[in-house]
């Protein structure tokens, strides 16, 4: 658990376009952080039908399908934010996964 908060404190000074943005941190504790980010839409994992972590699936999400375009865009997109966190900001990102990759709410951006 602590390693997760201490990922969410990296996570809230990098700056980057293809990296969530951490507006504030609302609560800490030892072992948990809230943070304050930009609207998000879904995971990828939501948007590959697991939904495990909501309770209530709006049907915006249910229905939603990733087009060819937005595939290879986030890719990108993907490609370009662990560029800038292994080359700039020297880190490694141990936790790549459709969890924690997430399409935000304005453009529905990976």
């Amino acid at each position: 658990k602590k390693k997760k908060f201490f990922q969410w404190q990296i996570i809230a000074k990098l700056r980057h376009p293809d990296i969530i943005q951490v507006h504030k941190t609302l609560t800490e504790s030892s072992n948990a952080m809230v943070v304050e980010t930009e609207p998000i839409f879904a995971s990828l994992a939501n948007i590959l039908k697991n939904y495990s972590n909501i309770e209530r699936i709006p049907p915006i999400l249910e229905n939603y399908c990733l087009e060819s375009v937005e595939v290879r865009l986030g890719l990108l997109q993907i490609c370009q934010a662990l560029s800038f966190v292994h080359s700039s900001a020297k880190l490694a990102h141990l936790g790549i996964s459709p969890e924690n990759i997430f399409l935000t709410a304005e453009v529905h951006n990976f």
